[in-house]
Order: C-alpha cells, then structure tokens, then sequence
C-alpha cells in the first residue's frame, strides 16, 4: 500500500507499506484498542492512520465504518450516523475540545462544566460513572452513543487527553 504522510514532523511524503506492516498493524492495534460497531471515518483515505488503523481494522472487526465527506459535515454526520467509535488526529481532537469550549463560555456555562469536570472526576475515583449523564449536552453534539476517540498519528496535548476522559 503506497500512503502519504502528512509532513507534521517534516516534508510530506510517500510510503510503501507491506503486507506484512499492514497485518501486524491492523493485528497489535485490535490488541490494544477496543473496535465497537459503528465508526466515522474523519480522515483523508490516504492518511496512514486512516487507511491502517480505521479502514483495516473496522474491516477485520467487520463494524460499519460511516464516511464523513468533507470538514464542514463532521457535526452532522456524528448526529446522523452516531458512531461509537471515532480515529482522529490530535488537531482534529484539539478543534473538538476548543469548540466544547467555546460554546460552554457562550452559553455562560464554562463555570458550571469545570465543576461538572471536578464532580465526575471525584466520583471515578470512587467506582462511580455518571460521565453520560453529567455531560450529556456534549455526548449528544457527537452523536449520542460515543464511547471512544481514539487518537493516534501524533502526539496529543496532556490536557486534551484529561479533559476526555473526564468528560467522556
């Protein structure tokens, strides 16, 4: 498989992938990643992370795997499709997390979802999950049935990561 990389460490560029990295690929990632029923493939086909670890894996995992297909659909198709899991790139997870954000300062709710933020996270650490409910606004803008971002191609910010999972 010949994909490109994006560039974001240097100049983009083609790269041949064997059968065997694709296999071993698409064999170590079902290892460490759970794979749901329904996916919502974000990313350009010949991005590595997308072609390898969304497209091959949603394949072997035989989940159905929705095509977003442009930027400007991504939150209309995660009403519409509702996936459980999505493959991102941290600069699509760090646009996710300025828009939540955003829209919480907006609406003047920022102070009521850091408080949220602090309860779920006291909570957890007692055995107790109430994530879906306490940040059901946020849950519903990615379709209502999300239970995992997985993230890969590049390094995420510490805050991104904590912020997920204390809200997702």
């Amino acid at each position: 498989m010949l994909v490109y990389t994006s560039g974001t460490t240097g100049v983009a560029k083609g790269v041949m992938l064997s059968e065997h990295n694709l296999v071993s690929s698409v064999y170590y990632g079902m290892q460490i990643s759970t794979v749901y029923t329904t996916g919502l493939s974000v990313l350009p086909y010949n991005h590595t992370y997308e072609a390898v670890c969304d497209i091959l894996v949603s394949i072997q995992k035989h989940a159905t795997l929705c095509i977003n297909e442009n930027l400007r659909s991504i939150a209309e198709n995660l009403k519409l499709y509702k996936p459980d899991y999505i493959m991102l790139v941290p600069a699509y997870v760090d646009n996710f997390y300025k828009k939540i954000w955003s829209s919480a300062e907006a609406a003047g709710k920022a102070d009521g979802l850091r408080k949220l933020i602090k309860i779920s996270a006291r909570l957890r650490k007692i055995g107790i999950d109430r994530r879906r409910e306490l940040f059901e606004s946020v849950h519903k803008v990615f379709g209502g049935r999300l239970i995992k971002i997985v993230c890969g191609g590049a390094p995420i910010r510490p805050e991104l990561a904590e912020f997920s999972m204390q809200s997702a």
